[in-house]
């Protein structure tokens, strides 16, 4: 699922990756959109859904705001081949993007508690 994204004056579409612990961008696109933004040093190494290990290149810290809803900062680490800006877990929580999704799971939750207290 993508969402767009406003980073500072950029408009950007962004994959929700539930399954991730990291923010992530492509160099190209830190280099096209965020040149003036200072590229920190990263200590962290990506694995991949196949295990595969990825050696980000740095980070850089942006401010994201969806729909006109407050704005954070994230670190986002930044990689060294294309790929579609992805916002993991932690941003998509704070960002208000799974609300719909941890209510469900919580009557979800509610509902197997139930049938289980009445089951005994």
């Amino acid at each position: 699922m993508c969402v767009l994204c406003q980073f500072r004056e950029k408009r950007l579409a962004a994959k929700l990756d539930t399954g991730s612990q990291a923010n992530i961008l492509s160099d190209e696109l830190v280099k096209q959109n965020f040149a003036s933004v200072a590229v920190k040093q990263s200590q962290v190494i990506l694995l991949g859904f196949r295990q595969n290990k990825i050696q980000p290149i740095g980070k850089v810290a942006l401010e994201c705001q969806i729909k006109g809803e407050a704005k954070h900062y994230f670190d986002f680490e930044i990689v060294n081949f294309p790929c579609t800006p992805i916002l993991g877990l932690s941003a998509c929580i704070k960002l208000n993007l799974l609300k719909f999704l941890l209510l469900i799971s919580t009557l979800m939750f509610l509902f197997v508690l139930v049938l289980n207290l009445e089951c005994c």
